[in-house]
């Protein structure tokens, strides 16, 4: 255990790191438990025999596991297994399949006997984690992983307000094969810790996502695959959008851009922080929804749009056409969308 500091994510009874094989996605997420200190891991021979040629055979190891977290446990569901997630940062440039190769560390109990959660009195609110596991040396009750971050991302959310912990809820919508799909955490009322939540992301190939559009707190622009680490804000949305839709976005005029920029603002003030880009793929979704079978985004060009659909020529048009809602100062956003 070579890091200073772990974040704890617990998968429930019955639960564990699953792929869907259709959407690639993972089936459930995992619980948030909080940062670690005071962190000790200790495995030691527990059944021996001493051979005739002086060796000892080990037939059975005891693993203790203690930390504690700085938050309250309010909702202590079975466990199946627990995570020990080093806390690194994010960076860029890595290609697919390759990543920080940063070990995390997965244990697994059997029941609930394994381990105990005891709440700490004092002046913060400290949770205390302890297991004690016996196992066969050929079946280990744990195992140390280090290709979490060559395949997936992790998204965190920490110490939000009761409003944001039920209402700003993360989110990833990602396009696949099939049609969108999305992942979330546990709901509010089932979350060990209430007020802050992960998503794991299973980071998929360039063919079916090439452009990952996120918002992160008060930050908000478009993240390529080549991004790995760990991403921690108060709340944010994560969406999924096909490379076409951003490439359309690139080719508007800059007067429009800025039409779009104008409502986004006002969009803000509604809804998570928005770009530019997420009022024009808002826009364009509603817009493929009314008038095809949902799927004509992939296929959309903006040539098609400036000579067929005078509807979507302007933010001001999209609005009277129903596609965005009426906000701010809307009816002045006339900047044509082709140069």
């Amino acid at each position: 255990m070579a890091a200073k500091f772990y974040y704890v994510l617990a998968f429930e009874r019955g639960q564990g790191y699953v792929i869907d094989s259709e959407t690639r996605t993972l089936v459930y997420q995992p619980q948030f438990l909080g940062k670690t200190s005071d962190l000790s891991f200790v495995t030691e021979p527990e059944k021996t025999i001493d051979l005739d040629d002086g060796t000892t055979e080990v037939g059975s190891e005891k693993l203790s596991l203690s930390f504690n977290v700085l938050s309250k446990v309010t909702n202590p569901v079975p466990l199946s297994q627990v995570w020990l997630i080093p806390v690194i940062g994010n960076s860029t440039g890595w290609e697919e399949g390759e990543g920080p190769r940063v070990p995390i560390l997965k244990v697994y109990f059997k029941d609930s006997e394994d381990y105990r959660l005891e709440v700490k009195s004092g002046e913060f609110e400290v949770t205390k984690f302890s297991a004690v596991l016996r196992y066969a040396v050929e079946n280990p009750a744990f195992e140390y992983d280090d290709r979490f971050f060559v395949e997936n991302r992790l998204w965190m959310a920490q110490g939000m307000s009761e409003a944001e912990a039920k209402h700003r809820q993360l989110l990833i919508n990602m396009r696949t094969d099939s049609g969108w799909v999305g992942t979330f955490p546990p709901p509010f009322d089932e979350r060990v810790v209430p007020y802050s939540c992960v998503l794991v992301e299973r980071l998929c190939s360039e063919e079916h996502f090439s452009v990952l559009h996120f918002r992160l707190g008060n930050i908000s622009g478009d993240m390529d695959l080549q991004c790995r680490g760990i991403f921690v804000a108060n709340s944010f949305v994560v969406d999924f959008t096909h490379s076409n839709m951003l490439n359309m976005y690139q080719k508007t005029s800059e007067g429009y851009k800025a039409d779009l920029t104008t409502y986004a603002q006002e969009w803000g003030k509604e809804n998570y922080p928005s770009t530019p880009f997420d009022v024009f793929y808002e826009a364009m979704k509603n817009f493929d929804a009314a008038n095809s079978d949902g799927d004509g985004l992939d296929s959309m060009v903006l040539d098609d749009i400036v000579d067929l659909y005078p509807e979507m020529h302007t933010v001001k048009s999209a609005v009277e056409a129903g596609y965005l809602p009426e906000l701010g100062d809307w009816e002045s956003l006339t900047a044509f969308i082709g140069d």
